[in-house]
C-alpha cells in the first residue's frame, strides 16, 4: 500500500450511532476516499486490483469492484467482506454496521481504545524491546511519583 501517512478511517469517541450506520457500499467508498485524501493520489483500479491480491490473496475483477462501490451489489460474501477489512486495517464488522447492537458494540470499542491508558499502548506498538523495557521503566516511574501501586511483572503482556 505503500506511503508514511496514515490513511485509515479515523473514529472519534463522539461520533453518534446514526453516523456510524452506513451501508456496505458507503463504509467501502469511506475507506477510499480516506486513503486518497491522506495519499494525495487515487490508485487506478488496475494498481488497486493487484495491491488488494497481493495483500489478502483474493483476486476481484474490476467490473465487480465497480458494482461494490456503486452499489449494485450491495450484500457480497464474507469471505470477500473480511479481505477488504484485512486490506484497508479496519474490523470485519466496519462493513456490518447496519443494526443497533453492531453499532453499540463499535461505538464501545472506540470509546474503550481512545482512552489515555489504551493509546499509549497502541502507540507502543512496533517499538523495539530496548524501547519498550525505556516505556516500562518510564511508566513505573511516573505510578510511583503519583503514588499508585506498583504493576505486578508478572501480569501477562503480548509477548507472554
Amino acid at each position: 500500500m505503500g506511503g508514511s501517512k496514515d490513511w485509515r478511517l479515523q473514529v472519534t469517541p463522539d461520533a453518534t450511532a446514526q453516523e456510524m450506520k452506513r451501508t456496505f457500499t458507503e463504509s467501502l467508498n469511506e475507506l477510499f476516499d480516506n486513503r486518497e485524501e491522506a495519499t494525495g493520489r487515487r490508485q487506478s483500479l488496475s494498481e488497486f486490483l493487484s495491491d488488494f491480491e497481493r495483500v489478502t490473496g483474493t483476486r476481484i475483477s474490476k467490473g465487480y469492484l465497480s458494482e461494490l462501490r456503486s452499489g449494485v451489489v450491495t450484500d457480497p460474501r464474507l469471505e470477500l467482506i473480511r479481505a477488504f477489512a484485512r486490506y484497508f486495517d479496519v474490523p470485519a464488522s466496519y462493513f456490518l454496521g447496519d443494526g443497533d447492537e453492531t453499532d453499540s458494540a463499535h461505538a464501545e470499542l472506540t470509546r474503550s481504545l481512545t482512552a489515555a491508558g489504551a493509546q499509549i499502548g497502541l502507540r507502543a506498538g512496533g517499538l523495539s524491546e530496548q524501547s519498550m523495557r525505556e516505556l516500562t521503566r518510564l511508566i513505573d516511574d511516573l505510578r510511583e511519583q503519583e503514588g499508585l501501586a506498583a504493576v505486578d511483572d508478572d501480569y501477562p503482556t503480548a509477548e507472554r
